[in-house]
């Protein structure tokens, strides 16, 4: 590695100089998050589409004014005049909804300041442009009404009431509240409910049992029908067209058939990487008959054997899904809408098999697109395509304008590569994961061929790689029901550039790899067969001669956090060090001290993690706080004080229960964090200590201790006991949150939603330009293409619940 230069800490894991790049609804504007100028704070900055090529700068304008936690999450409003975000103050994830007019140097304007109360679920529709649907938890802090608000005057009026089991609501085309998804407590089923108008009675569409899998894209243009994705009668999701009454559903099936375009077969448009030959599913109207116990389905549109529906890509105005992407190992597309299957030949061909291509925004006339191209060793590059000048014939360099690449400075760094791979569990799962390798001349481009067989534990044969006996990471996503994926991911080439193999496993229960899989996870937290996934990807590396056995680390966040625990408690000859952050040590205090908003989903946790309050033999086998006594290797503790899913006292108590012990145990605190560390002082400065931590046990290369000056974190292992820390008061808090954005109504401090949100789709969606889970998904944002819900119970239903995104990914592009 003498010959690689060591990458700073900064240029991988501070803020992107570009990321979340979005088009105005007119398609006239270019906007995204760049740090501000003097602070080096996340702000909204918007450029004019005929400068989208040029350099920075050219007619660039930074409309929003944070200045402490930056802005994490925004959408453009219908009206292209104002930009809508969230934020919270020092991670407590009670969301305000704010308003900007980009053509205005005033402060962003707070539309629901109301103190404790929570913004989430956001909806906007284009023939709607001054009005937002927003619900609130107002009334009850349990359960969300939705609100509608002006954005200009901000007056906000209740619209519909939630009975107390709803956990997201959906407009129709004349926007109108008119489905409902609503979790039973008894059982953990989800159901679709749907009404015929505002003031007609609620009915039962469909159910989700705990066991299937099924989500909201969108109502269809007629408002008697509506696409969902849906797991009934198949491993993993379908995209599909329900009716919404279904007393006419012949009329409705005849009339979607000639409302959608003649597809013909769907074309399915894989990677050429993939080595999987094009799959033809059946046309629209085609779909499986219905059943009368049944939901009735028009037709069945895109569906994987592999991996379940990622993002569904949709024409706002037409309220039609046009293409669907899938992400098994690489993301992969099926074009529904023959009009653009050249659109995406053309945008696939221009960079290769080397970029997954993902369809950023799209202006609502769907004439210009703004794209990303997301490589494992580069940055990700963003484009803006004109579809008219395709059209016109001039190719590629002609319809496609390079924008901007979110971390330039990269460019000037040797990166190793992402292999996929395919490991299989002692049990026979396979497991798909990810292992990023450090740049050495003996590594090949390379690693797998396209359709690789599963490895099993020890398995050898892997030629030029099988000798390198590195030390290795093993990095662990939260959630755990969300899942790793390809791209650049910041903290992998972290590891990788000081010398270390990082092994990621998308281990069962992780989402978006169809119901068996998600289940199979069911029950088995700590000692069951979720943390012996790990155990066996670890074996497996050993095995391969990859990994030196005596030199392997365990990191992880959230759930990642709790295996890292788990690891170091259950399996403590396995790893020689652990990193933990935001971690939960105690599952029935865990359970005991969710969001009083998460109530709806408590029978869903308890089935997939088991009654820990209940059964005190269950919690005392699966909490590492009651297995301390066996760790033996050194352990870094990270908590954010404001967390609300993972509290401070999960860290205190497994910190106290070591500290005796003689164990090298550093506990920091970060006092204005969350779940995640979302300014970049606290992560950098988390991130060094992180780096000497690694380098003094695996023997890895490192960069100077970072000293920054901004920084939150207290070192609670230097004091004499955690009594003795006494955190800052209110005043100091309310300081501390900054004096950028802030509401003439309540002076609310401008403190930004932390990355660590989980967003509806998020895991669904795939990883995004950074091997997220996300959300949405990818997706973070305020809005999918036609409205998205905000918050943890709409992304648990997606399939990701706790999402650990800032300092595991280094602020992946999309967040």
């Amino acid at each position: 590695m003498q010959d690689v230069p060591l990458i700073p800490l900064k240029v991988l894991l501070g803020n992107p100089l570009h990321s979340s790049a979005k088009v105005s609804p007119d398609g006239r504007y270019i906007s995204y998050l760049r740090p501000s100028p003097d602070k080096d704070v996340l702000n909204v900055w918007v450029r004019s589409r005929q400068a989208a090529g040029g350099a920075a700068g050219a007619d660039d304008v930074m409309v929003t004014h944070d200045t402490h936690r930056g802005v994490r999450l925004y959408e453009w409003a219908e009206d292209s005049k104002h930009i809508i975000f969230l934020q919270d103050v020092g991670g407590d994830e009670d969301w305000h909804l704010y308003a900007q007019a980009v053509d205005s140097s005033s402060l962003s304007r707070d539309l629901t300041p109301f103190k404790g109360v929570r913004a989430e679920n956001i909806i906007t529709d284009p023939h709607h442009p001054a009005e937002v649907l927003v619900g609130l938890n107002k009334r009850d802090p349990r359960c969300f009404d939705m609100h509608r608000l002006n954005i200009s005057t901000g007056e906000l009026q209740l619209d519909t009431e939630n009975p107390g089991d709803v956990v997201a609501w959906y407009a129709d085309a004349d926007f109108q509240v008119r489905a409902a998804l609503a979790m039973n407590p008894s059982n953990g089923s989800k159901t679709l409910r749907v009404r015929q108008g505002p003031d007609a009675a609620w009915s039962d569409l469909i159910t989700w049992p705990q066991e299937e899998e099924g989500r909201v894209v969108c109502f269809a243009k007629d408002g008697r029908s509506i696409y969902v994705t849906s797991s009934l009668g198949r491993d993993t999701t379908e995209l599909q067209l329900l009716s919404t009454d279904p007393a006419a559903a012949p009329a409705a099936a005849a009339e979607a058939l000639q409302d959608m375009p003649a597809r013909g077969a769907v074309a399915a448009i894989q990677r050429q990487t993939s080595g999987v030959a094009a799959a033809a599913a059946e046309g629209a109207g085609s779909g499986p008959a219905s059943s009368s116990s049944d939901p009735a389905v028009l037709s069945s549109l895109a569906s994987s054997e592999k991996c379940d529906v990622g993002e569904v890509m949709v024409d706002r105005l037409q309220r039609l899904p046009l293409a669907v992407g899938f992400n098994y190992l690489r993301q992969e597309w099926q074009v529904l809408d023959p009009s653009l299957q050249a659109d995406f030949q053309l945008l696939l061909s221009f960079k290769g098999a080397d970029a997954d291509l993902s369809v950023e925004a799209r202006s609502l006339d769907g004439s210009v697109w703004l794209v990303a191209y997301s490589r494992d060793d580069a940055a990700t590059e963003y484009c803006v395509y004109d579809r008219s000048a395709a059209a016109a014939g001039v190719g590629a360099a002609g319809a496609l304008q390079f924008l901007f690449m979110n971390r330039p400075e990269l460019s000037s760094y040797q990166l190793g590569r992402r292999h996929p791979v395919l490991l299989q569990a002692r049990d026979g799962v396979t497991l798909p994961s990810y292992l990023t390798l450090p740049p050495l001349p003996s590594i090949p481009k390379s690693l797998l061929a396209p359709n690789p067989e599963p490895s099993g534990p020890g398995a050898q044969g892997w030629g030029s790689v099988s000798g390198l006996q590195l030390p290795l990471v093993l990095f662990v996503h939260g959630g755990p029901w969300a899942r790793d994926g390809w791209g650049l991911d910041s903290t992998a080439q972290w590891f990788a550039n000081r010398g270390y193999a990082v092994l990621q496993v998308n281990y069962r229960a992780s989402s978006g790899f169809g119901k068996r899989f998600l289940h199979l996870g069911d029950g088995q937290w700590g000692v069951g067969t979720m943390q012996h996934d790990l155990s066996d990807a670890v074996a497996w590396a050993i095995g391969a001669g990859i990994a030196d056995k005596e030199r392997v680390a365990i990191y992880g966040g959230s759930y990642g956090g709790y295996a890292c625990l788990a690891g170091l408690a259950f399996t403590p000859e396995l790893y020689c060090c652990g990193v933990d952050i935001v971690g939960p040590s105690h599952v029935r205090t865990l359970l005991g001290t969710i969001p009083a908003y998460w109530a709806p989903m408590k029978r869903m946790l308890v089935d997939r993690i088991g009654n820990a309050e209940g059964d005190d033999a269950l919690n005392r086998r699966i909490s590492p706080l009651y297995h301390a006594a066996a760790m033996r290797a050194p352990l870094i503790i990270a908590q954010g004080a404001n967390d609300p899913r993972v509290k401070r006292a999960e860290s205190d108590q497994i910190y106290n229960a070591l500290k005796g012990k003689g164990l090298e145990v550093q506990y920091f605190l970060y006092e204005d964090e969350g779940h995640g560390f979302a300014r970049p002082p606290n992560r950098l400065d988390f991130c060094s200590r992180v780096d000497h931590f690694l380098a003094k046990h695996l023997g890895g290369r490192t960069e100077p201790p970072l000293k920054m000056q901004d920084t939150s974190v207290v070192a609670l292992h230097e004091y004499k006991s955690l009594d003795d820390y006494k955190p800052p008061g209110a005043a100091a808090a309310a300081a501390a949150a900054g004096a950028g954005d802030s509401s003439a109504e309540g002076g609310r401090a401008a403190a930004v939603a932390a990355a660590a949100a989980a967003v509806a789709g998020a895991a669904v969606a795939g990883a995004k330009h950074g091997g997220s889970s996300s959300s949405g998904s990818g997706a973070m944002g305020l809005g999918q293409k036609v409205g998205l819900a905000v918050g943890v119970p709409a992304a648990v239903l997606a399939g990701a619940a706790v999402v650990v995104v800032a300092v595991l990914r280094g602020l992946s592009p999309r967040r």
